[in-house]
């Protein structure tokens, strides 16, 4: 009997493992059939599919959702190496950012040595301007002194230095003569006038701006310029040269030309007066110290005659006001504006050249060689004209 009861239990163990397993199977068999629902693509739904998705050791059982397991492990161990592949750029990217702050640091450092060298050039560079700035007054005022000390010199000893021009002081004429001397024209033939004229306006011009007079420049009063004012540039305005003389067209189309004059410019020299013991007869009547008187004549009694009067605009010369002329105070911008006089001829006659001879007058001026006069021929036609005459 106990023998028997030996034998059978195995059995009936058998039995319950069986009937165990039976019971878990139909069971999950429900749920298998919803899980192989997301598998459908691999197999079928049915028994053989639920009982390998719970016993995965007998994956045989079904060939196609052994296959997807396996590619699902495959995909775990890529999302493995992926988030690995992630945690070693991540950490690149935090010792990125280490030698990033590691450089901005290095950057501000070496962008406050260049500040402060930039500092020290700056302060340097002050210096040395400061320096310039005191060696400039210094040798101001040791020329300064140098020419008090001259001035008290010249008072003791009575005396006059004057400053002798680089070269002889010369009195320029405008329009320029040709190449024999000439200026010679006919009223009523533009073309031969028409050069003169272009002359002139390129000479005016340069005394105003725009069609309006120029006004950057000093209005000097009458009389010698000041030694502490020496360099100014003063304006000259061009009605003194009186209506006829500045309207364009200046009296050619009417056979009455104006003619101007100017001393040229020579830096550093300025006109001295006469005393009134040596002022030449030919001036007496009309000097005035305040001016350079300008005179003309012709060269014989007879041209005297055919050349009629002379209207002198201003009749006085010109402005010592205007003197000196210095190189260096005059630019494109604002060149130096030489003071002029206009000669007008209203009663010249024509058909007959003229040789005229104008004089600039100052003590320091010496026509005996040749300074401060010039000489041309004023020349008018009535007949026929033709560019040859020129």
């Amino acid at each position: 009997m106990k023998s028997a009861l030996v034998f059978l239990m195995p059995v009936v163990i058998f039995g319950a493992v069986s009937g165990s397993e039976k019971f878990w199977l139909k069971k999950e068999e429900r749920q298998g059939e919803d899980v192989c629902e997301e598998f459908k693509d691999y197999c079928t739904v049915r028994n053989e599919c639920a009982y390998t998705f719970l016993f995965p050791n007998k994956q045989n059982s079904c060939p196609e959702i052994g296959q997807a397991v396996t590619h699902m492990q495959v995909m775990s161990d890529s999302q493995a190496v992926l988030e690995e592949r992630i945690e070693q750029l991540l950490d690149t990217n935090t010792r990125l950012l280490e030698r990033l702050e590691e450089l901005e640091e290095r950057f501000e450092a070496r962008g406050g040595r260049f500040r402060r060298q930039m500092r020290r050039g700056r302060e340097e560079t002050l210096q040395n301007i400061k320096k310039l700035h005191r060696k400039h007054r210094w040798q101001a005022k040791k020329i300064k002194k140098g020419k008090d000390e001259l001035e008290r010199v010249k008072k003791v000893l009575n005396i006059t230095l004057p400053i002798e021009p680089k070269q002889p002081i010369g009195l320029t004429v405008h329009p320029t003569p040709n190449a024999e001397g000439y200026i010679h024209f006919n009223p009523k033939h533009e073309e031969s006038h028409t050069e003169y004229i272009h002359h002139i306006d390129n000479l005016l011009n340069t005394y105003l701006e725009d069609g309006n007079e120029i006004s950057p420049y000093d209005i000097c009063p009458p009389g010698p310029c000041p030694d502490e004012e020496e360099g100014r540039l003063c304006r000259y305005p061009i009605n003194k040269l009186g209506e006829h003389c500045s309207t364009p067209g200046y009296g050619y189309q009417e056979g009455k030309p104006c003619i101007y004059v100017a001393l040229d410019k020579i830096d550093g020299w300025k006109p001295e007066t006469f005393t009134p013991e040596n002022i030449p007869d030919e001036i007496k009547d009309i000097y005035n110290p305040n001016f350079v008187p300008i005179t003309c004549h012709a060269k014989t009694n007879e041209e005297e005659i055919d050349m009629g009067k002379v209207v002198y605009h201003p009749p006085q010369g010109l402005g010592v006001e205007y003197f000196p002329y210095t190189e260096d105070i005059q630019d494109i911008d604002t060149p130096f504006q030489a003071p002029l006089v206009a000669l007008q001829f209203p009663t010249l006659s024509e058909n007959v050249p003229i040789k005229i001879m104008c004089k600039a007058w100052a003590a320091n001026i010496n026509p005996k060689k040749g300074e401060g006069k010039v000489q041309f021929t004023l020349h008018i036609h009535d007949g026929e004209w033709s560019m040859s005459d020129l």
